[in-house]
């Protein structure tokens, strides 16, 4: 039974204008929801109906207030209404920030075999569950993007989900991004003062300079002077796949 057709019933003595009153004044009352976010009730709006209700709940979600939360999470939102005690659920997904890339680049993910391990055919893919995670490095920085595709909510148990996390660069990840680096020839001219040399002996790569003819390994604080004035990312772009 419409608004309308449950005052005409309950108050059919009152005149057509009372009755008007009586039915725009339910109407408001039943357009009053109540919304809920992770089960804290936070404001009661206006709304044509459920749906429309819950769009607003939604739109409200904000990662800003899960700071302390990392990789991806799944908000509960909730709306009732006041009167009828209607409800509608919905969860919203929140993707987290990616880390900021060196010299302003964008990240590029790629899967060297050397770094995020796995099976060579199908480097950095490991099973999980019903899916797989999939391990990757960024080419410009050595971080790292983790996706999960079997990934779980912790407030409700569904599985099936995807997710992503990221976490820094290590000592394998920046060891390849010198050996990308190295990958072409022995040396490769940085500036008229450094060079970057491989030292095929231990395997490592190092940045030196010319001292009297002779090629010295800078110090660390004239390594990062050096680096912080070079552009790196544009060097390695220049450089073949090496895992």
């Amino acid at each position: 039974m419409s608004i309308r057709e449950t005052i005409e019933a309950q108050f059919s003595d009152l005149s057509s204008r009372a009755q008007a009153w009586a039915i725009r004044t339910k109407r408001v009352q039943t357009n009053q929801w109540v919304l809920r976010e992770e089960g804290h009730e936070y404001d009661t709006v206006t709304a044509d109906d459920a749906q429309a209700a819950l769009s607003i709940a939604i739109d409200n979600v904000d990662r800003s207030n899960y700071s302390d939360a990392e990789g991806t999470i799944w908000i509960d939102v909730n709306v009732r209404n006041t009167v009828t005690g209607e409800e509608e659920h919905g969860t919203v997904t929140l993707e987290p920030d990616a880390p900021d890339c060196e010299d302003g680049q964008d990240h590029d993910w790629r899967a060297p075999y050397s770094v995020v391990g796995g099976c060579r055919e199908n480097p950095g893919v490991h099973g999980h569950g019903g899916g797989v995670v999939i391990k990757e490095a960024c080419v410009h920085c050595g971080c790292y993007r983790i996706t999960d595709t079997w990934a779980q909510d912790p407030s409700t148990g569904e599985q099936g989900l995807t997710s992503t996390t990221y976490e820094d660069a290590d000592d394998d990840s920046r060891a390849w991004l010198w050996r990308r680096l190295a990958a072409r020839a022995q040396e490769v001219e940085v500036d008229a003062a450094y060079t970057i040399k491989r030292d095929d002996d231990d395997q490592t790569v190092k940045l030196v300079r010319d001292e009297d003819g002779e090629s010295v390994g800078v110090t660390d604080d004239e390594l990062r002077a050096v680096a912080d004035s070079q552009s790196w990312a544009a060097i390695i772009e220049q450089l073949p796949e090496i895992a």
